[in-house]
């Protein structure tokens, strides 16, 4: 084989090289520490230095020396060390974040085991379910205004900066939360009555709403 001078040597995108006219058929060159073969490009019909497999000594084609080449990229990219500290890095906060999980999900294990002994030995007792709100009657929209109203003055101490001015919003405030009550007590008295006729219950006409509730509680037990 030879060596191709400088201005002989014409690269493609898969190192390949335009052979020399005068070279003769077969001949073999060294390029860059690569072997190169002289061959009949089927494409161009000229003839062209082509890189040759050490191993069997054949020509390269197109397509597996690119392969090669992506082959090679990745290689390159995965041992990049940038690359691996960032992969290690990337692990190392998903196995804080896996170990974390863990002791919280254990945690709350723990604490379940812990409430049923306590429930199995009388430590504490079961917990009763909330009873449903039998009426709900919405806030008015000025109550709502009032309360927030009153909220931002006693945080900013108008009691003591603006009494009279306090004063009045708060004279307001207990007139619509009087008013709020009134209503509160006509609808649970109504959902009671409701309730009890529902049920078939009958006796003494339903008096306080705690008595209500009371009652309520009875018809529940029954």
């Amino acid at each position: 084989g030879k060596t191709l001078k400088r201005g002989e040597r014409e690269r493609t995108s898969w190192c390949s090289v335009m052979a020399p006219s005068r070279a003769q058929k077969d001949d073999v060159v060294q390029m860059g520490g690569k072997t190169l073969k002289r061959v009949m490009d089927n494409e161009t019909r000229q003839w062209v230095y082509r890189p040759v497999d050490e191993s069997s000594g054949k020509v390269i084609s197109k397509e597996a020396f690119e392969a090669m080449k992506r082959e090679e990229a990745k290689a390159r990219w995965e041992s990049d060390p940038k690359r691996q500290a960032e992969q290690d890095k990337k692990w190392a906060a998903q196995r804080r974040s896996e170990i974390r999980g863990a002791r919280i999900a254990e945690s709350k294990q723990m604490k379940k085991q812990e409430h049923v002994r306590k429930l199995k030995s009388g430590l504490v007792e079961p917990s009763r379910p909330r009873r449903k709100e039998i009426a709900n009657v919405p806030v008015p929209k000025i109550l709502a205004d009032l309360r927030e109203e009153m909220r931002v003055a006693a945080a900013n101490g108008m009691d003591k900066r603006n009494p009279g001015q306090f004063a009045f919003i708060k004279t307001a405030l207990d007139a619509e939360e009087a008013k709020h009550d009134v209503a509160v007590k006509a609808a649970r008295e109504r959902a009671y009555a409701k309730e009890r006729k529902k049920r078939g219950v009958k006796g003494a006409a339903w008096g306080s709403s705690d008595e209500g509730e009371d009652a309520s509680d009875d018809d529940d037990d029954d």
